[in-house]
């Protein structure tokens, strides 16, 4: 992924989310990695929970499905997301409902 702000002049950064390594801490999801050139710093996306849901939400604005409808690589888009949404989907249920099953915790009286 390329940004570009008015504090950066004319460049423009390169942040390859691909490379990231993802983590938790805190109910934030924070993705950790370097920037490539001109600057190799180093940099850490916090996600909430409602920026994670923003972020998905993006999917089904009608520009984002132009977006993938008008690449170049619009199969490989296309599969590339579907894919990783079955495989999202399979690896959450069963864990979303060990979560929803587990007994809460019992407040300890001081």
């Amino acid at each position: 992924m390329n940004f570009w702000s008015t504090g950066t002049g004319e460049n423009t950064l390169s942040l390859p989310l691909g490379d990231a390594v993802a983590s938790t801490k805190d109910n934030l999801l924070i993705f950790k990695g370097k920037m490539g050139a001109p600057v190799f710093w180093e940099y850490n996306i916090n996600l909430s929970d409602e920026d994670f849901i923003s972020f998905f939400l993006l999917a089904k604005n009608p520009n984002t499905v132009e977006f993938m409808l008008n690449s170049k690589n619009r199969i490989r888009v296309f599969f590339s997301i579907a894919m990783s949404s079955v495989k999202f989907t399979l690896m959450t249920i069963p864990r979303l409902f060990k979560y929803m099953l587990m007994p809460k915790p019992k407040a300890v009286a001081k």
